[in-house]
């Protein structure tokens, strides 16, 4: 209740309540013990409260179900609601999601189902899309994987404001998000280059002066190659999208082809990514990059620590010169940068 009321802007106590206890630190204890007999000490514990949404989560089956995290609080208008959601069969909560996200109603599909490969995640993303677009078509729904760092200060009306001034710019309604490594497709003379609308708003995009930012060796063409760690649009066309790319993965993995190196690194099958770039390079019309990382930034070969620092209370990309929102530590950024990170946004995360 009283986190309910703080995030409306309106305090919940009355308006004779003494102003020197609202300034105190113990007011949500003060609530708890007054105004709520039931809530002892013991329910404050984590390891408990952990151990409750375990088993929350355990209880959920069948086609389909999701279980949403913390208060469901998606942002609604008149005509839309924005969904951020994460296909991973273990628990998110142990995942750089879970540990980053704040009470944005962050939604996981997926817990407690058999992993096989990256084929799940696009097929229980394809059941969620389902599920919704018999309610919900023109929702817009943001999709991140779980080993992405979501800002504490990244508000999901600055979500939808991006969204709609790069739909607005290109007519696209599908979004994903850009990294300088090109990875899982072999179609290079197919992809476009940063296109004007994108080079007008960020110079820097065009200037070279990403390098700064790049290990060795990775100074490619820019910020211009797909990444399927995050994307975002219209449930209905978000639904099309999956179906076709589950629909050739799982005739690419039943075909027998012989595998490529799609990855550079060692023959596999190829992992969503491969058939987001498919899908993306045969409906340019309709999809396209978020560039300037105004939704989605992606951490795979950069010198993170480098490029990112707090600013004006905020995650802070210095090369972009904007506040970071939903950032993908996608390669070894992961491994390399991902705690220092969240360690930086850690007392950004004790003001909001």
């Amino acid at each position: 209740f009283f986190v309910q009321r703080r995030a409306m802007g309106s305090s919940p106590l009355p308006a004779h309540f003494p102003s020197r206890i609202m300034h105190r630190g113990f007011l949500p204890l003060f609530y708890a013990m007054c105004l709520c007999p039931k809530l002892t000490a013991a329910n404050w514990d984590l390891n408990e409260q952990q151990q409750a949404l375990d088993l929350k989560i355990s209880n959920h089956e069948g086609i389909g179900e999701f279980m949403s995290l913390r208060s469901m609080t998606i942002l609604e208008t008149s005509e839309r609601s924005l969904h951020i959601v994460t296909a991973e069969t273990r628990n998110v909560n142990a995942t750089l999601l879970g540990k980053s996200a704040k009470n944005d109603g962050l939604e996981q599909v997926g817990y407690g189902r058999k992993w096989e490969g990256f084929k799940t995640k696009v097929s229980l993303l394809l059941e969620y899309l389902n599920s919704l677009e018999e309610k919900h078509p023109n929702d817009i729904v943001a999709f991140v994987d779980s080993d992405v760092i979501y800002a504490p200060t990244c508000e999901p009306s600055h979500i939808l404001k991006e969204y709609d001034l790069i739909k607005k710019k290109t007519g696209a309604n599908i979004i994903f998000g850009a990294e300088v490594n090109r990875f899982e497709t072999d179609r290079v003379d197919e992809i476009p280059y940063v296109p004007k609308w994108a080079s007008d708003h960020k110079p820097q995009l065009v200037d070279g002066s990403f390098r700064e930012f790049v290990r060795t060796g990775y100074n490619e063409a820019g910020l211009v190659y797909l990444n399927s760690g995050g994307f975002i649009g219209p449930t209905k066309m978000l639904k099309e999208m999956v179906k076709e790319a589950s629909e050739q993965m799982e005739a690419f993995l039943n075909s027998g082809e012989p595998l490529k190196d799609y990855k550079r690194t060692h023959f596999r099958p190829p992992g969503d990514q491969h058939f987001y770039w498919e899908y993306f390079l045969n409906h340019r019309d309709n999809v396209t990059i978020d560039y300037y990382g105004g939704i989605f930034q992606c951490m795979a070969v950069m010198k993170v620590l480098d490029m990112l620092t707090i600013h004006n209370g905020a995650l802070y990309n210095k090369w972009l010169e904007q506040k970071v929102c939903l950032s993908h530590f996608n390669g070894g950024a992961k491994f390399k940068y991902s705690e220092a990170v969240l360690r930086m946004i850690k007392n950004i995360k004790k003001q909001w």
